[in-house]
């Protein structure tokens, strides 16, 4: 009887001792994948951040990208409109000067015109002063 009963306490210890290490075991599994789990949510929480900090640097420069094409735009814009207002006011020049020379060349000819009026006049009243002395000489020799 005690050899049955050192039997069963025997088998009562060696279930014992499997059930502690199906216990121990258990909860190592249950740890382990408890750790695994933390660590692939850590890798997640990481990558994420990752991939916020690379949208929020693709975001800034996204926006000064824009900026500078907006100004490079601005610039071409200006540009243009410089050359636009340079053309305009080389031909704006050139009429100018065009309308001047021609204005010039008009009253020259008006003083061309009242010079030869003033020679023909000039002319006309030589003839007559000459007439007039001849005719002057003429009567004298006639009265004496």
């Amino acid at each position: 009887m005690i050899s049955q009963q050192r039997s069963q306490i025997i088998k009562r210890n060696a279930q014992q001792a499997r059930l502690c290490k199906k216990v121990f075991k258990l909860a190592s599994d249950l740890e382990k994948d408890k750790l695994l789990e933390e660590k692939k949510q850590q890798k997640e929480r990481e990558l994420h951040k990752v991939s916020q900090r690379q949208a929020m640097v693709h975001t800034i420069e996204n926006y000064y990208k824009d900026k500078i094409d907006m100004l490079k735009d601005r610039i071409d814009q200006e540009k243009f409109e410089r050359q636009v207002a340079q053309e305009a006011q080389k031909k704006a020049f050139s009429q100018m000067k065009k309308e001047l020379g021609d204005q010039k060349r008009k009253e020259v000819e008006r003083y061309i015109q009242l010079l030869q009026q003033e020679d023909d006049k000039f002319d006309l009243s030589n003839l007559d002063a000459s007439r007039l002395e001849h005719e002057v000489v003429r009567l004298y020799k006639k009265k004496q």
